[in-house]
């Protein structure tokens, strides 16, 4: 590839995994009242997936334990070798001082893990199947406005806040808790479809299936996200 190909794919986003959560429960909307105990809801329900995505993914497995070192002043040079070795932790270098892109991220006395961070340049964009007790289609009805609805969900899919700390609820949070983005503003795209949800009578309209789709991408290619590349 050419010099000026290589530089048109480190300035547009790249696609590095895709993978598919599920949220099945009550889902209001945001509005003028919105309930923090809600966001907890979808955090709680979204964590085991996440859990289960960082132990059984091939890329994301063994970046659990070894993590993506990098010196925390000056330039970043990645050293590599070939795929058929041990990856090496990373060398000593005296007077430097190395930080963990992926570590945990501490907010209220407990620790939280973000897919999709700052650090690495990365977005995501969402592909939701968004199934309710309404009518596809008509976007305000009995279960509030859907937009409302999805800043909720977006809500849930970001590590909390300290004051959503006070809301956890009584259930201890898993240390570390997996969530999908560190905050919300790093959704690039979102494609909704809706549909009427099918459960049984008397249902609260408050109830959605939810089937997201996650395509996670770099907003700048570097060494220290393209370890995310691959099945």
């Amino acid at each position: 590839m050419t010099e000026a190909g290589l530089a048109a794919i480190a300035a547009c986003p790249f696609e590095l995994m895709k993978f598919t959560l599920t949220y099945d429960g009550e889902l209001r909307s945001s509005g003028n009242s919105p309930k923090p105990e809600d966001k907890w809801h979808i955090r709680r329900a979204l964590h085991p997936q996440l859990a289960e995505l960082w132990q059984m993914h091939a890329v994301l497995s063994p970046l659990l334990t070894r993590g993506i070192w990098v010196p925390s002043e000056g330039t970043y040079w990645r050293l590599e070798q070939h795929h058929s070795l041990p990856e090496p932790p990373p060398p000593p270098n005296p007077g430097q001082t190395l930080i963990n892109l992926i570590a945990t991220q501490p907010v209220g006395g407990s620790n939280f893990l973000p897919l999709v961070r700052e650090s690495l340049a990365l977005i995501c964009a969402l592909d939701i199947l968004f199934l309710r007790k309404e009518e596809p289609g008509q976007l305000i009805k009995q279960g509030g406005d859907i937009d409302n609805r999805l800043k909720t969900l977006f809500d849930g899919l970001r590590m909390p806040t300290d004051d959503e700390m006070r809301h956890a609820g009584g259930d201890p949070i898993p240390d570390p808790c997996f969530c999908l983005l560190e905050n919300d503003s790093l959704i690039a795209d979102v494609g909704v479809r809706t549909g009427r949800l099918l459960t049984k009578p008397g249902s609260s309209v408050f109830e959605v299936r939810l089937v997201i789709d996650v395509s996670v991408k770099a907003v700048h290619v570097r060494g220290y996200n393209l370890p995310l590349l691959g099945d």
